[in-house]
């Protein structure tokens, strides 16, 4: 399916404002090519993790990123002349940016992405924030898959090691507790690391669901968000099944658009462009049941320079 036959089935169908989304999307851009959110504040400080929300919401609406050469600039701008990002999160959004942009970044980036899979051998059992441990897990895995870098055994050994702390005894991922997110994020770590999985996860998810708005966190809660809906539908896509519930979730993105035009993460909440772009992959996702499971394949990213 193209962006543009995907753009036009879920416009017709899904009775979102798509012409909104993307005036939304295009205001939140600076200058500097880059886009922020908060723009509408008067705030002009472009980030990574919102330029790429917005190039992939485009994408997804068949638009192309207004200004794409200076979009580019921008991202490229984000690396050291030593290859190296601020952040793992930063160098995750902008390698993932100029992948849909088709560019390349300035310096070669193999080495810090390395670096992140050689901290990610060294996990322990005493961790604050297991929920971002395991998404940056990932975001290093993915990264190191694009870059053709192999995943060393001691690496592969720490995947395992996080994986076995945080299964419970349900079928889900995550500490003190299990959660839909939680285990949405393991099961990808799982196939990334090529550790073969049952149905419990697949199970776990089942009984997240909710008959009105899609899924909740847990079973046992109440609470939802475009977030937990994207994880939900990634992990019936992954073990290819498609949920029994895809008109409520449906109308919970619905509910999420917001009078700027773009997605906040429940009904009521900021208007932000990372909830933008769940919401369009979610409608995209459930278009697209059983055959495709949301997760990006990107290409092999060539350093200009090194």
């Amino acid at each position: 399916m193209t962006d543009h036959e995907f753009n036009e089935k879920y416009t017709e169908s899904d009775n979102i404002d798509a012409e909104a989304c993307r005036k939304y999307i295009l205001t939140r851009q600076n200058p500097d090519g880059g886009f922020c959110f908060y723009r509408s504040w008067g705030v002009n400080e472009s980030n990574a993790p919102d330029t790429l929300a917005a190039v992939n919401s485009l994408r997804l609406l068949g638009e192309p990123a207004p200004q794409g050469s200076q979009v580019i600039a921008w991202v490229q701008s984000q690396q050291g002349a030593d290859g190296r990002y601020a952040t793992l999160t930063i160098a995750w959004a902008c390698l993932n940016a100029l992948w849909l942009l088709e560019a390349e970044p300035l310096y070669d980036p193999r080495s810090t992405i390395m670096d992140q899979g050689r901290r990610k051998e060294n996990i322990t059992d005493q961790a604050f924030d297991w929920s971002g441990l395991i998404r940056n897990f990932v975001r290093t895995l993915e990264l190191m898959a694009r870059l053709h870098l192999t995943v060393e055994a001691q690496l592969r050994r720490a995947g395992v090691r996080l994986l076995d702390r945080i299964r419970t005894a349900d079928g889900g991922y995550g500490l003190p507790a299990a959660s839909l997110l939680d285990t949405s994020w393991a099961v990808r770590l799982a196939d990334l690391i090529g550790i073969p999985l049952d149905r419990k996860p697949l199970d776990y998810a089942r009984r997240c669901k909710q008959p009105t708005y899609g899924f909740n966190i847990t079973p046992a809660s109440v609470s939802t968000s475009l977030e937990i809906q994207q994880g939900g539908l990634r992990l019936f896509a992954r073990f290819g099944t498609r949920p029994t519930n895809p008109d409520a979730i449906i109308r919970f993105v619905v509910s999420c658009q917001t009078a700027f035009g773009g997605f906040s993460r429940v009904p009521g909440a900021l208007t932000r462009l990372d909830d933008t772009w769940r919401a369009l992959d979610i409608l995209r996702l459930l278009k697209q049941f059983p055959d495709q499971s949301g997760e990006v394949t990107a290409p092999a990213l060539t350093p200009r320079k090194s």
